[in-house]
């Protein structure tokens, strides 16, 4: 497979890159990493 630079490839290929990269961590949500205040 040949590396094709990202600002050379289709919007829809440049979509599916971008939406890997915004996955969540295996089924969990985001907001379960965080960590509490411990003032609170």
């Amino acid at each position: 497979m040949k590396f094709v630079p990202l600002n050379k490839q289709s919007k829809k290929e440049q979509k599916k890159y971008h939406a890997r990269s915004r996955r969540d961590r295996n089924g969990l949500k985001p907001t379960t990493g965080v960590v509490k205040s411990k003032k609170v």
